[in-house]
């Protein structure tokens, strides 16, 4: 079970478009599938919790030079 919080994520990126805005003109909007958004107030909340589990997740997988503290 991955939890409310992830199904909050997915939910919040499901069908989002995008378009590329330049000083010549702007594009058509496309679909974005992958990553979050420029400038996303998101993006620093999962990188943290990425971090928070990566040394366990690395010592569980025999990593070497992984020390705690």
């Amino acid at each position: 079970m991955l939890g409310k919080w992830f199904e909050v994520i997915c939910n919040l990126y499901e069908l989002v478009k995008s378009k590329v805005v330049t000083l010549q003109g702007e594009s058509n909007f496309f679909e974005c599938s992958v990553g979050v958004r420029q400038g996303e107030k998101l993006s620093p909340f999962l990188f943290s919790i990425y971090l928070n589990d990566l040394e366990s997740f690395l010592s569980e997988k025999g990593v070497t030079g992984v020390r705690r503290h």
